[in-house]
């Protein structure tokens, strides 16, 4: 689904940091087509900043390929911890910490999640 750059463009203005950012959606469909233009960006000394509206930028969503480039192109990365569900659940369970398996979101249908988990679960 397309990420809303929406979310973050009013989050921006509300929080008064950035009033003329050029806002530019990335999500699996248009990535590939877009890692270029951002590169060319940082190449040309501009900052460009990798949000997402949903969790921390690279879990479990496309903006690892973007990173993933930058690297490869020898552009530096920076990473501003940030919430992330993920984490703060596994902090909070109780459970070890030392090592752990993600696997991603369970499928939104819910056979397909069933199936997930029984696979998982041997």
């Amino acid at each position: 689904m397309p990420a809303d750059t929406r979310k973050t463009g009013l989050l921006l203005e509300k929080l008064g940091v950035v009033k003329k950012a050029r806002l530019i959606s990335y999500y699996e469909q248009n990535g590939l087509q877009r890692i270029s233009p951002f590169i060319e960006d940082l190449k040309g000394g501009k900052n460009v900043a990798l949000v997402s509206s949903a969790g921390t930028p690279t879990i479990s969503d496309p903006g690892y390929k973007l990173v993933r480039e930058c690297l490869s192109q020898g552009t530096k990365v920076k990473a501003i911890p940030g919430p992330s569900a993920l984490l703060a659940s596994l902090v909070c369970s109780g459970l070890p910490t030392d090592k752990f398996l993600f696997l991603g979101y369970l499928p939104k249908k819910r056979v397909n999640g069933s199936r997930f988990l029984e696979i998982f679960a041997q």
